[in-house]
């Protein structure tokens, strides 16, 4: 099971509430089997297993009722960051910055990385200029090619 634990928003990157800088995304109109195939290719892309049921269904709701599980509005970059990439388990991989970038590509961009993309991100992330928490955040969850994907599974991204 994948759940999250502790409340994390002192970590942001945003000015105290953290709202202009979120990532808004409605469900309310999605269909939930496609909220599911959301959340099993992330487990797939950034746990590299499938998930498991109660794992899905817990992900699912969070994202269907457009809040985290802490509460506050659903921002789809922390959430995918919190309860993935900084989950216990994923942590317990101990991967490298190159193989969390690969990761990052197939989770929000849904392919491998491009080569200068990827060089850029590299040396962001071995230079301490951005951590992981940054590069997903700032970086990966708030591009337009992730506003893609999310689109392609029927969400309504509002900003």
């Amino acid at each position: 099971n994948n759940t999250p634990s502790g409340n994390p928003n002192n970590n942001g990157s945003a000015g105290n509430s953290g709202e202009p800088d979120i990532l808004r995304v409605d469900s309310s109109n999605v269909d939930r089997a496609k909220v599911e195939l959301f959340v099993e290719r992330l487990y797939v892309a950034i746990l590299g297993r499938p998930g498991d049921e109660e794992g899905v269904e817990n992900w699912t709701n969070i994202i269907m009722t457009s809040k985290d599980p802490w509460g506050n509005p659903y921002d789809a970059p922390k959430v995918i960051s919190n309860g993935f990439f900084l989950s216990d388990e994923y942590l317990g991989y101990n991967t490298t910055n190159e193989e969390f970038l690969t990761d990052c590509y197939k989770a929000f961009f849904n392919r491998e990385p491009d080569t200068e993309g990827y060089n850029l991100w590299l040396g962001k992330l071995n230079s301490n200029e951005l951590t992981r928490r940054q590069v997903i955040e700032q970086g990966f969850g708030k591009s337009e090619e992730f506003r893609n994907l999310l689109t392609s599974y029927g969400f309504n991204v509002l900003n």
